[in-house]
């Protein structure tokens, strides 16, 4: 590590404005360019998490100076916050300095859920299972939407408990 801090921020992604979050996101990190113009010169989409949540928590971090060169473990206590909206979707952005182009960040998804969801496309139907991930025991009466990539809702319905 040779910077002598980060700066961290956590984003709460709105529901409503999931779905195409996750596919920006997705966008941006998979490095799919535009054109081949954009692939030779570097160019990727850049996405303004604030454009799809709100911003829940921020921080200065500070690195130990006489460790640089060296691999640091910093811890980032977000928890409180998170708890607050204990679950969702978020995003935490990791900015530090950097000398050749003044700050470089890093944007993880993070998912707060204590629900798995497993999903079986059949030729006519789809199977949504929901099960709780600290029991492992399925979940009966959770709604589930299925949207199409237009953010319109296809089907929809509620898990029963097999």
């Amino acid at each position: 590590v040779n910077v002598d801090r980060f700066e961290v921020r956590l984003y709460e992604i709105y529901e409503n404005n999931l779905v195409n979050f996750l596919d920006d996101n997705r966008l941006a990190y998979e490095n799919n360019y535009e054109t081949e113009e954009d692939y030779r010169y570097g160019y990727s989409r850049y996405i303004r998490i604030s454009d799809y949540g709100k911003q829940i928590y921020t921080n200065t971090y500070r690195f130990d100076s006489s460790h640089y060169n060296q691999v640091q473990t910093t811890p980032i206590h977000v928890k409180k916050e998170a708890q607050r909206r204990f679950r969702g979707i978020f995003a935490m952005q990791v900015e530090y300095p950097d000398q050749e182009w003044g700050y470089e960040e890093e944007t993880r998804v993070i998912s707060l859920s204590d629900l798995g969801l497993i999903a079986k496309k059949g030729e006519d139907e789809y199977r949504i299972f929901v099960n709780r991930l600290s029991t492992a025991q399925p979940q009966a009466c959770v709604r589930v939407r299925l949207h199409s990539r237009t953010i319109q809702i296809v089907a929809e319905g509620l898990t029963d408990a097999s």
